[in-house]
């Protein structure tokens, strides 16, 4: 009957809109009737609703040296049918270095410096329209670091000797631009043991004695952990 988003329900032409999913049916049938019996039955006809589709999760900026491997990942709800990576408003293909540019993933191996960009997105398509575009999102390639470089990185704070004795030192390496930090030494039931204040101007030297075992170490700077690890005192 003709009411809510029903209408032509008396006439050839029987029209759903907006359609919900509360009109999904596998039996819609017209039935004619004229001036002489009986009346005529069409075929039965069938209703499905496609879900729109939506993205799940954006692509997110990514990060990598000349050389190494980056991708940007989409995900949506599963209704998608189709994608396009893109950089601005041009298509991106496969070829050389890039795979992908038709899934959820579009992968870089190896980058290069031609890659750099800040408006990679991708373009979905689905059963119903209109297609969906994700966010922006930037691919920044940088210069590969050396051995050197990677560790002051990894280890901006040096402790030596370990294993130690009765003297404990530390230096924050000038390749990593630190500038002060507080180094905290705990035993193995998580006492702390020694509190001391280091800047990249003046080396820690401490002069203790502690019983033989594995200490563990914080490097904290404006109240953030950036290092920890394990030393080991002999005696």
């Amino acid at each position: 009957m003709n009411g809510g988003n029903i209408s032509g329900s008396t006439t050839n032409t029987l029209i759903i809109n907006p359609a919900t999913v509360a009109d999904i049916a596998t039996n819609y049938r017209l039935v004619v009737t004229g001036s002489c019996l009986p009346a005529v039955n069409s075929n039965l006809v069938g209703l499905s609703i496609g879900l729109r589709h939506l993205i799940v999760t954006q692509p997110s900026d990514t990060i990598t040296a000349i050389g190494g491997s980056a991708s940007f990942t989409v995900v949506d709800n599963g209704q998608g049918v189709g994608y396009q990576w893109r950089r601005g408003t041009t298509n991106v293909n496969d070829g050389g270095n890039i795979s992908g540019s038709h899934t959820s993933t579009l992968q870089f191996s190896p980058a290069t410096v031609a890659d750099n960009g800040t408006n990679y997105n991708v373009v979905i398509t689905g059963p119903c329209a209109p297609d969906l575009r994700s966010i922006n999102a930037a691919l920044l390639i940088t210069e590969p670091l050396s051995v050197e470089e990677w560790l002051a990185k990894q280890t901006p704070v040096v402790f030596y000797p370990n294993p130690f004795t009765t003297e404990l030192n530390a230096m924050i390496q000038t390749s990593s631009n630190l500038l002060e930090a507080d180094i905290q030494l705990y035993n193995s039931l998580g006492v702390l043991v020694l509190l001391s204040n280091l800047t990249n101007e003046q080396a820690m030297r401490e002069q203790m004695t502690l019983p033989a075992g594995i200490y563990h170490y914080r490097v904290v700077s404006m109240g953030e952990l950036i290092q920890s690890g394990k030393l080991v005192s002999i005696q």
